[in-house]
Parts: structure tokens; sequence; C-alpha cells
């Protein structure tokens, strides 16, 4: 079964020290995709709002250096869900992919939207929790010892529909 990764987001703005375990997943994964031949897409989200940390055109947009130079495709995007107005079902059929491991941030927004999206289109979809982050917390959301990323990873898992795994429990 061809597999492709997709990389969503991880952009300056967005990755910090606390992130650097979930960077060296993104790595690791990139190698073994690299290795199998299978495409790594990378995903810059562009942001006009003055206010963001990825506004395009500033230093937190970029990408960070490793993905960017080890992506086979990098494609923009303006939305959470990495289909709408790009070309990735195109190049996804085009290389015939049938399984998808996504990682990347924010887990909240462009990563369970893009999960979600991928298994509508009938994908085999795969999200590796710990390869993925977020910017926002639990105060962000009013939900005191609410871990984002986590709270994510089980609703997409108990879906039945998207599996999430951490890292060390990808088989290939």
């Amino acid at each position: 079964m061809k597999k492709a990764l997709i990389i969503l987001d991880v952009q300056r703005g967005f990755v910090s020290d606390k992130d650097q375990n979930q960077l060296q997943i993104i790595e690791n994964l990139i190698g073994i995709f690299k290795k199998n031949r299978w495409p790594v897409i990378a995903f810059q989200h562009v942001d006009s709002h003055p206010q963001s940390p990825i506004q395009k055109g500033t230093h937190g947009a970029e990408i960070v250096d490793f993905v960017k130079e080890n992506s086979d495709l990098i494609i923009e995007k303006k939305y959470p869900i990495a289909y709408k107005e790009t070309k990735l079902q195109k190049i996804l059929q085009h290389h015939e992919v049938e399984e998808i491991y996504i990682v990347g941030f924010n887990m909240e927004f462009c990563v369970l939207f893009t999960a979600i999206a991928s298994a509508d289109r009938g994908y085999k979809v795969t999200v590796v929790e710990d390869g993925c982050g977020t910017v926002n917390d639990n105060q962000t959301y009013e939900m005191e010892g609410l871990d984002i990323v986590d709270f994510v990873g089980s609703v997409l898992d108990w879906s039945e529909v998207i599996k999430d795994v951490y890292y060390e429990e990808l088989e290939f």
C-alpha cells in the first residue's frame, strides 16, 4: 500500500523550544518516507492577519529548514483543510497513495480537519500524535488540565475511522 507523509504548518511562528520532541519525530518520519520513496508533502499556512505568528512574508511564516529541505513538495494553503483550494487530491492520486500519515501543527485545527477530510476521501489515515503540537493551551479553551493534543488524538482514535498512534507504535 503506497503511503504519503503530510506535514502541516511546521513553521517558525508555531514552533517553540517545547516542540523539540515533535520536530525530532517529524525528522525521523521524513527519513523513513524518503528511504521508502513515499511522497513527503509539506504545507505552509499563509495568513494575512497582522497579529498572526505566521503572517505571510514574515520570519514566523517560514517552514523550518529540515522540512523545507527534505519535502518533495511544499504547498501553500489558507484553510485548515489541506485539500481546500490546493492540488493535494490530484497529487495523491498521481502517486497512487492509499494511506496517509499526518504530523504538524495545530492539532485541533489543521491536523484534525485534514485527517477527517482525508478519511472522507477514502484514504487510510494515521495521525502520529507525538509528531503533532499546538500553540494553544488549556487556558485558550478555558478547560483546566486539558491536554489538547492528547484529547484530539483520543477523539480521532475513538472514531474508529482515523488511527491515532505514538511514533514508537508505528509499523512500516
